[in-house]
């Protein structure tokens, strides 16, 4: 985490703390006009200028008293203004404060009414913000010896829908663990999450939930016919899984949901062997299957209405004297053969096995 944070909705703003800025959207050059007078704010012909003639300007004007720091955030330019605007904006924004030092943040939240137009549900207007102020939080330094302690940020989010965005500020924060849980899965280095420890971290975070976990390993895998799984994970130490998890609601499903993720935890290619700076973010090949376990996770938190299997092939590409080869025809779970062309391929050959396995829960 970059701060520690304490976010609270509040009505308006009665008096702005010591070290405090405010963040405020306007949507016209007449709108940022009225924001200067009000706020009784100094800016240079040159500033204004060049906030008017961009679309989609911020401009941050410091000032002695109290906020210290007011940010004026223009939004006019309905083309670019979709469910993420606001949410990627935020984000940037709490990254960019990192080094200012300040302990109270106010951002004044725009009236729905002014976007309804582009965006059509007003309880995620809400969230989007909620959800910016922890993406934008979110950092991974697990192994840096040279940590700052993260100072306190106390946000106020400013609007007279107070009820509406506490709901908001409820539901984005249990949805905010599930995308940290993912993103430290794809941040973890190779060397730390083998398939094993990431099937492992898996059964640790749905313990004692609604969520049931099942892991295929070598044996099970051969029972089934999971040659395409096996194949690919057979030139690493570190041996292949089939992790499966399991969600069911409390009342009855809407539907049922397979989602299938590559789990990829390392990727060289295989004897295709991929070049150095190819191979560097290959840690990351498992980002589906992180994605999987975040969107299960989250489904559980919020009690999602609907049963969600998620279905992972956790494997290491590798090369040893028994990995895969260009040219191998490989038979998988359905009865069908791979001819293996590249070993570089392994993803749509681990997923073959994974779909047919989850084609059978009949989604």
């Amino acid at each position: 985490m970059i701060f520690k944070l304490k976010l609270t909705a509040i009505k308006e703003v009665k008096k702005y703390k010591p070290n405090s800025a405010l963040v405020t959207f306007c949507k016209s050059n007449k709108g940022f006009e009225k924001l200067l007078k009000e706020k009784n704010l100094q800016v240079s012909r040159i500033q204004k200028d060049n906030f008017k003639n961009d679309k989609e300007a911020e401009i941050r004007i410091w000032q002695t008293g109290n906020p210290e720091l007011v940010i004026i955030k223009k939004s006019d330019d309905s083309k670019k203004l979709h469910s993420d605007y606001f949410r990627n904006y935020i984000a940037g924004l709490i990254q960019s404060l990192e080094k200012l030092n300040l302990q109270n943040l106010f951002i004044q939240l725009p009236e729905f009414s002014a976007y309804k137009i582009e965006l059509s549900d007003e309880a995620y207007f809400y969230q989007t913000f909620v959800e910016g102020v922890y993406l934008g939080n979110y950092n991974f330094n697990k192994f840096k010896k040279d940590k700052k302690k993260p100072i306190t940020l106390n946000i106020n989010l400013v609007t007279p829908e107070t009820s509406k965005l506490n709901k908001a500020i409820k539901k984005g924060t249990s949805l905010i663990e599930s995308v940290y849980f993912s993103r430290d899965l794809v941040n973890e280095p190779a060397n730390v999450l083998t398939p094993q420890e990431l099937a492992n971290r898996v059964k640790r975070t749905f313990s004692n939930t609604k969520v049931k976990v099942k892991v295929f390993d070598e044996k099970e895998l051969a029972k089934r016919k999971m040659n395409a799984i096996l194949n690919v994970g057979k030139g690493s130490i570190n041996k292949p899984k089939l992790i499966i998890t399991h969600y069911k609601p409390s009342g009855k499903a809407k539907r049922k949901i397979v989602l299938v993720g590559k789990g990829l935890t390392y990727d060289t290619g295989g004897l295709s062997l991929k070049p150095t700076d190819s191979m560097l973010e290959m840690k990351a090949d498992m980002a589906g299957s992180a994605t999987v376990f975040g969107i299960v996770k989250a489904a559980e938190k919020i009690n999602l209405p609907y049963e969600i299997i998620g279905i992972v092939p956790a494997v290491e590409n590798a090369i040893s004297g028994s990995s895969y080869r260009p040219g191998d025809v490989i038979s998988t779970a359905s009865g069908k053969t791979i001819e293996v062309k590249n070993t570089d391929a392994e993803g749509r050959i681990v997923l073959a096995d994974a779909l047919e396995y989850a084609s059978k829960q009949k989604p």
